[in-house]
């Protein structure tokens, strides 16, 4: 799935970027943002927020998928003195 960890970790530039626009240019300015600046700043902030929570989940079935391959193919496990007998 390295594609959809791309397109999520494009996703959350973007809406950082969008919201950092949104901040620079009222800071330009010299003045507070307007009721519209807030709403898109809040919308773009919440799109990055679901988009790193959504590659924190990825990486979490991800690795949960690992470790359970790696238990699946590991094949008998011997104990100290079955190895010593087996010498």
């Amino acid at each position: 799935m390295p594609q959809l960890l791309d397109q999520l970790r494009e996703q959350r530039a973007t809406a950082r970027t969008a919201a950092d626009e949104i901040l620079t240019r009222a800071s330009i300015e010299g003045r507070d943002l307007t009721a519209e600046e807030f709403a898109d700043h809040t919308r773009h902030v919440t799109a990055e927020r679901e988009a790193a929570d959504a590659m924190e989940a990825e990486r979490d079935r991800q690795l949960a998928e690992v470790r359970a391959m790696a238990t699946r193919n590991r094949g008998p496990v011997l104990s100290r003195q079955a190895a010593e007998v087996a010498r």
